[in-house]
């Protein structure tokens, strides 16, 4: 399975369309009609009217859809609402744009240290980046407000220093507009080659692709022998794979390049002491958390626990692919592999945690389910949110007769599809139930922010210091 999963996971534009997707029957036709890209034929109707993008929208799923069984036992008659499309007809006008998508959730968590760990961090999430243009010991918007501040004092300015004012003065105006959008990371690019002469600290270009593949990533070691390990996504691949590094930041310049050596010495910190740790029989347990993490790619898989168990790839569960346009066209399932690491690595005989909660999404949640079939690792947490389904990148929109209706931005109608319907070894479906933790762990919220006590990894450290 080559696809790349994302944590949008349904995307749809038209009006008031993700409410009605729920049913109804067509009219048959002879003719083939690709919705997967901008086709005339299929989003001419769609133009101009709602009656024309209901009709692209059910023609689509009813070709398109994966999950179709799933919807029928479940109590979808989705042919039964395609009658109500008269309904549509009475609406005139054109809608406007509207994009729906599933958020997940936000958040970090506070460690638990025990004496003091060895700890390492790094950000490069777009809205990180840009607020360490205020977090640097003398950070720029310090700079700016400093010489804005001396400025003003000044009681027979120059005619320089009045302009230095007005200009600063301006500049953080400008600041002020500078959001986490690609918009805004464009407004502040700007800002920084502008006023690049002034030599402001920490005022630098931020590369706009980490708005996509940007992330965060978290080493400790706590209890002196547990290796943690925290990612905000599943994007390792951009920081460790060379090939990746380069589909995801082409034309990196020298700062981008730093900030991937950042992101990779980190993560190199985590292996190495588990297998240091492990070759010296001191390795007390590891703790992978995937808590709020919205999914990514799966080929991180081979970089969080496929480093942790033998290569050659490891049978997360089963797959189904669509296999022709008509409803139920499904193959028969199959086994389905994650990557692991195919450089030398010793295999880790030691606990495993895996921390996931309703907020692990998608790749979270396949590594949530590898722990069902690892003899030595162990979900702790709560249930997971209950999209494993693989979706894919729009570039592929006709791959294997599924993965979207129309193009983001170009058609009137766009919906962003499970490309693969994901099944456990035994043949369940979890999508829309979320994998079930082998220990149920509430998060105390009040006493996190209190306290800064974790109560979930506090149960993953127990467990692995005791076994229970």
């Amino acid at each position: 399975m080559t696809s790349i999963m994302k944590h949008k996971i349904l995307s749809i534009i038209g009006v008031g369309l993700l409410l009605l997707t729920l049913g109804a029957c067509r009219e048959q036709s002879d003719t083939l009609v690709s919705y997967g890209h901008q086709d005339q034929l299929a989003f001419s109707e769609a133009e101009t009217s709602f009656a024309g993008k209901f009709k692209v929208l059910w023609n689509g799923l009813n070709q398109n859809y994966a999950l179709w069984d799933y919807e029928r036992d479940h109590g979808l008659d989705w042919d039964a609402v395609y009658d109500k499309r008269p309904e549509f007809s009475a609406v005139r006008s054109t809608p406007p744009t509207l994009k729906y998508y599933a958020k997940k959730a936000n958040g970090e968590i506070e460690l638990d240290e025990d004496g003091t760990p060895i700890y390492l961090e790094y950000s490069t999430a777009s809205d990180d980046l840009l607020e360490k243009f205020t977090d640097t010991e003398k950070s720029g918007q310090e700079w700016i407000n400093d010489s804005i501040t001396v400025l003003q004092k000044l009681t027979t300015p120059t005619v320089e220093q009045v302009d230095m004012l007005k200009l600063l003065t301006d500049l953080n105006k400008e600041l002020e507009k500078v959001q986490d959008t690609k918009e805004g990371i464009a407004l502040y690019n700007e800002l920084a080659n502008r006023y690049a002469y002034l030599n402001i600290p920490g005022f630098d270009p931020i590369d706009e692709n980490f708005y996509d593949n940007g992330m965060k990533i978290r080493f400790a070691l706590l209890k002196g022998n547990i290796a943690y390990l925290y990612f905000s996504d599943f994007a390792l691949s951009y920081y460790l794979n060379e090939e990746f590094t380069k589909q995801g930041f082409p034309n990196a310049s020298e700062a981008t390049l730093a900030h991937i050596k950042k992101m990779e010495e980190v993560w190199n910190a985590w292996f190495n002491t588990i297998q240091e740790l492990h070759k010296t029989g001191k390795l007390g347990g590891v703790i992978i958390d995937v808590r709020n993490n919205g999914g990514g790619s799966m080929n991180d898989y081979r970089y969080v626990l496929g480093s942790l168990i033998p290569s050659g790839g490891f049978e997360i569960g089963q797959a189904r692919y669509r296999r022709g346009t008509g409803r139920l066209d499904y193959s028969p399932l199959m086994p389905s592999y994650s990557p692991t690491m195919d450089e030398e690595h010793a295999l880790i005989t030691e606990p495993i945690v895996v921390l996931a909660n309703c907020a692990s999404v998608s790749m979270a949640e396949i590594t949530s389910l590898s722990t069902k079939y690892i003899d030595n690792a162990t979900l702790i947490g709560k249930r997971t949110w209950g999209g494993l389904c693989g979706l894919i990148g729009n570039e592929f929109f006709s791959y294997n007769y599924t993965g979207h209706i129309g193009e983001e931005g170009k058609t009137p109608v766009y919906v962003y599809l499970p490309l693969v319907a994901q099944f456990t070894r035994e043949g369940q479906l979890l999508e829309g139930v979320g994998v079930t933790p082998d220990i149920e762990v509430d998060l105390d919220v009040k006493q996190l922010r209190s306290t800064g006590k974790d109560t979930q990894l506090d149960r993953a450290l127990q467990f692995i210091r005791n076994g229970n």
